[in-house]
Parts: C-alpha cells; structure tokens; sequence
C-alpha cells in the first residue's frame, strides 16, 4: 500500500508539480510563527512543549483519518496516503532553480545564474564566483532531494503517511524556529533542532548510502568516511560527501558574502564542476529514486509471499 501511495505521489508531481511552498507548508508555517510568542518564556522547556503541542495532534489527526478510511475502503486509505505524500514530498518542488540555473550556465548568462543560485540559498549577500555557481547549484540540488524526497519517503516507509508528516513538520519548525536570526528564541528553538537532527539522522545516511549506490561507489564512500565529519552541519555533510564522491566532483570551499568570507571544507575528489556535472546530478538522484523504490517493492513482495 505505501509502496504504490510514494510511487503514486512521485508520479503526480511530475505530471502536476506542486509549488513550493504548498497551502499545507505556508499553513504550518503561519502557525508556527504565529504560536512562537505565545509560549517562548525563554527557557528550553518551552520550547518542548511547543514542539509537542504542533507536532503531536498533526500527527494524531493524520493517523486517525487514516485508520478511519482503512475501516470503509482500503482505496479511500490508499488515496488519503497519496494525497499526504503528495503535500509533503517531491523535488520539483523546487527543481525549477536548478533548472533555471541550468539554463542560464548553458546560454552564458552567470549573472543570472549567480541571481538564481542566492535566490534559491535565500541569501541577498552573497557573492558567487562564476566557478562556484555549479558547485552551489550542486549542494543545493543534493540537499534538496534528500530534505523533500528521501527524508519524507524513508519516514513514510517506516510510518505510512504520518511519518512523511513528522519528518515535514519537524524540518518546518527546525526552520521557522531557528535562532539564526533571532537571539530571543536561542533557547525556545534548541530543542526543535535538536529533534530534527535525531529525526534525519537515519534518513540522511539512508540518502548518503543511496547516492553511493547509485554512483561512483568507492569514492562515495571514501569521501563520507574521511570528509563528512568536517562539515558544519553533519548530517548534511554525510548527504554532500557521499554526492560528490559519487559524482566524481569537488563541493564546498570558501563562500564569499559582502561583509566576510565563509570557510568551508572541501568534499568530494579534485574536479570542478560544470553544467555537465548538473546533468549528472540529476541523473544521479533518479537513480537512487529508483533504487529505493526498488529495494521498497522487493521488501513489500516478499512480505505478501510470507
């Protein structure tokens, strides 16, 4: 069942592709910034509560449509899934940046592309060097399919529907949360991050392992195991790794902005790269899309086989 609900969901948001951000993410959204003030006290315990109190009846409310749809008709529960996993999953989301991206690199316009490529980082100062405008596309590209692809696919795997729910509305509210910005929720959003981080860990190295598979194998593997723990954000780092090892490409390094210079390690093998690596990106997530999907059918049959 969960198994054709994800093929289905990834199949409808090729031909229909739902923009990013969705009337269900803009929605939680709302709440999650409009609820922040009410119980930020400025202790982390508030925090704690505030993450239950959000996370906890969306979840409730999702499995219990759930269980009351299997009880009339196991087609209205697939649909239920399906329309969930549609709501919460799928990389055209926003693969129309790396599209554009693509595009601009391909007819010479880097100005463009440099715009699109902040655009889509959601950062005004940055300042991209016609070299590193492929290596950004890449990581954010990488990134991207695991945070609304694989992420919400593993969960749901494990979970059904609501586990693309939890993992959703956790990323949210790691990022409507986040004290980057803001020193008076230093305390409320830690745990919202921490909980977010103990929620990807799993799913982010399952992408990691995908990537590999799907690539250059050995490299992909040799650039998670000695580069991963150097990045900043690790689980991230094992995602950006693995990718480069498997795409035979090299990613991060120094990040310029207007006010200052961004050191960053270097992942991946000694090849920058081009619009051609951008292909390859993209050939490398469907892959492991496949994959998995794949390993997914097989798990579900051998099940129904007993």
């Amino acid at each position: 069942m969960i198994f054709l609900a994800v093929l289905g969901a990834l199949l409808l948001e090729q031909v229909r592709p739902m923009p990013y951000p969705n009337a269900a993410v803009r929605a939680i959204r709302a709440l999650a910034i409009w609820a922040a003030p009410y119980i930020n006290a400025g202790m982390p315990k508030h925090g704690v509560w505030g993450w239950f109190a959000l996370v906890v009846p969306l979840c409730v409310a999702v499995q219990g449509v759930c269980w009351l749809l299997a009880d009339i008709n196991v087609v209205l529960e697939w649909a239920w899934a399906l329309v969930v996993l549609y709501f919460t999953m799928g990389f055209r989301q926003v693969s129309h940046y790396f599209t554009d991206i693509v595009r601009a690199l391909r007819a010479g316009k880097w100005s463009d592309a440099r715009a699109e490529i902040a655009r889509w980082r959601q950062e005004s100062q940055l300042e991209v060097e016609e070299g590193a405008v492929a290596r950004l596309a890449i990581e954010e590209g990488l990134c991207a399919a695991h945070r609304f692809v694989f992420g919400p696919f593993f969960f749901a795997v494990l979970l059904g529907p609501v586990g693309a729910v939890l993992y959703r509305v956790s990323a949210i509210l790691s990022e409507c949360w986040s004290a980057k910005d803001r020193p008076e929720l230093e305390h409320f959003a830690r745990f919202a991050g921490t909980a977010f981080e103990w929620i990807d860990w799993l799913p982010s190295r399952l992408t990691a392992t995908g990537f590999a598979v799907a690539g250059n194998f050995e490299d992909a593997f040799y650039c998670w195991r000695r580069q991963a723990a150097s990045w900043p954000n690790r689980l991230n780092g094992a995602i950006l790794a693995s990718g480069a090892g498997a795409l035979g490409v090299r990613l991060g390094g120094p990040l310029r902005r207007l006010a200052y210079v961004e050191e960053r390690p270097e992942l991946g093998v000694a090849d920058e790269p081009d619009v051609e690596s951008l292909d390859g990106t993209i050939g490398l997530i469907w892959r492991a899309t496949v994959m998995w999907l794949i390993v997914i059918l097989v798990i579900a049959l051998a099940r129904l086989t007993g």
